[in-house]
């Protein structure tokens, strides 16, 4: 996740900025923010490696199940960030918007995910992740551009 390191040696500059005196409250906000996306990123790639490898749809049902609630919750927090206009609360709206359909989108693909081999559900999964990330970051920036 080349993302997940590009926002570490961020976090690492504006920490190091913060941390000389340097401090002014967007700083700070995108600390916060940096801290977020990484917590987040890092809780995706676990869940790329603990999907099971598998075709029982019970123990893919169980995985899906924690994923999707962890979209959801991705969905619905931290809808704060810097002042904006109405142009940009427009692109709030919008952003949220479209995070909201691709998670949609993606609940109906795995509503019948039938699998046909064991490492089926474990790439799917991976793919689904890799396609949620990009607008859940568009969504993001429209709050605090990182």
């Amino acid at each position: 996740m080349a993302i997940l390191e590009d926002y570490i040696a961020k976090l690492d500059k504006l920490q190091i900025s913060l941390s000389a005196g340097n401090f002014t409250s967007e700083g700070l906000a995108k600390v916060q923010e940096l801290e977020y996306r990484i917590c987040v990123l890092e809780t995706l790639k676990y869940f790329c490696k603990a999907a099971p490898v598998a075709t029982d749809l019970k123990k893919l049902r169980s995985h899906y199940s924690l994923l999707g609630a962890y979209f959801q919750f991705l969905k619905d927090e931290r809808k704060y960030g810097t002042r904006t206009d109405a142009a940009g609360q427009k692109m709030r709206e919008e952003g949220a918007q479209a995070f909201a359909k691709v998670l949609q989108d993606t609940s109906r693909q795995f509503a019948s995910f039938k699998p046909t081999s064991q490492e089926l559900y474990k790439r799917s999964i991976s793919q689904l992740i890799c396609a949620v990330l990009p607008v859940w970051i568009r969504y993001r920036e429209t709050y605090i551009k990182i």
